[in-house]
């Protein structure tokens, strides 16, 4: 069943990008309205999957799907299905960073961490930003410039998802992530001395 719907959504993808215009629209309308459904949590993880049936534009439209998922739907995904969700999506950004062809997904998926992060409070946005930070000192140890680009990138999603929130949720946030300034600014910098 799970296999029908990403074959179905795949084949919609093929149809959107195609010359069709009446196929177009169709494809377009099953797209949104699969994106509303609950299924399309594990579709877009399939999607973003290191796959050959997932070309580079299969693996945008399936971050970008995600994305839009979280930033709608997130309070309404249970609860014991985030972690494994936050889980996926990161073992599929570290996947996607060794795909040069995939870069767009992957900054997309930066988004998406970002996203998730953000919405379960201060403790899980500092262990995002944490990662980061190790991701970039992975990368400047190996000289791996796509593990310093991910931390760059991740760090910038969630300064742009901090921004989109409430007055409130925003303070809390700032508090939380406040010891990390210093070593996030350290980070750019070091960047800058290699570029």
């Amino acid at each position: 069943k799970m296999g029908d719907a990403v074959a179905q959504v795949r084949a919609a993808i093929g149809a959107l990008y195609g010359a069709d215009v009446a196929r177009q629209k169709e494809a377009n309308e099953f797209l949104v309205q699969h994106a509303s459904t609950d299924a399309a949590w594990s579709t877009s993880l399939a999607l973003v999957a290191d796959d050959p049936s997932n070309p580079p534009d299969v693996q945008y439209f399936g971050a970008n799907m995600m994305y839009g998922k979280v930033k709608g739907d997130w309070g309404k995904l249970p609860e014991p299905h985030r972690g494994p969700f936050v889980q996926a999506v990161s073992g599929a950004l570290t996947t996607l960073l060794q795909r040069p062809a995939s870069v767009l997904a992957a900054r997309r998926l930066c988004m998406v961490m970002a996203a998730t992060s953000v919405r379960s409070g201060g403790e899980a946005t500092d262990a995002l930003v944490q990662q980061a930070l190790d991701f970039a000192q992975r990368g400047f140890a190996s000289g791996a410039v796509e593990g310093v680009t991910l931390a760059l990138e991740i760090q910038a999603a969630v300064a742009d998802e901090v921004g989109d929130q409430r007055y409130d949720v925003k303070t809390a946030l700032a508090c939380a992530l406040v010891p990390r300034i210093v070593e996030v600014l350290a980070t750019s910098e070091r960047v800058e001395g290699v570029t």
